[in-house]
């Protein structure tokens, strides 16, 4: 399932730069276009790395449960 949804994401980030594109080159030129995809792109890579290595604060939550939960484990 986890497959599955990132996929989706991967989908919609695409469908998100090609909007992006397409926009630039209707209104503006190929040009700029080209250049706010490639940042677009960029960006995205960027923040996905971030999101991999960052760890949120549910995170930090979720692994000081379960240190506590396995502290008691062994207590009993």
């Amino acid at each position: 399932m986890n497959r599955i949804k990132e996929l989706v994401e991967i989908l919609y980030d695409s469908l998100t730069c090609v909007t992006v594109a397409i926009i630039g080159i209707a209104y503006f030129n190929v040009q700029f276009a080209a250049r706010v995809f490639c940042w677009v792109v960029i960006f995205e890579f960027i923040l996905e790395i971030v999101k991999k290595y960052v760890r949120t604060e549910k995170d930090h939550v979720r692994a000081d449960k379960a240190k506590k939960t396995a502290e008691e484990a062994k207590k009993n």
